[in-house]
């Protein structure tokens, strides 16, 4: 099991299931987003494919944890 802690502005929990659709990115306020919305996408297949999965739990202003597992080879 792999986690990563971050101290951002976190998830909303109407948007936890969104992150991980392909070209999904979630607007801030005032804040133009950049990327293609694929990283979390990419991600998510790759775990998958080798037999695990990604989850995150998350708070607005509290920031978020993804948590990565993979089964023993």
């Amino acid at each position: 099991m792999i986690e990563v802690h971050d101290q951002g502005e976190g998830i909303a929990p109407e948007n936890i299931e969104r992150i991980f659709e392909r070209f999904e990115r979630i607007p801030k306020d005032e804040v133009r987003v950049s990327g293609l919305g694929l990283g979390l996408f990419i991600s998510q297949q790759i775990i998958e494919r080798h037999g695990g999965k990604i989850s995150v739990s998350s708070q607005v202003n509290q920031g978020s944890v993804f948590t990565v597992e993979l089964p023993l080879a």
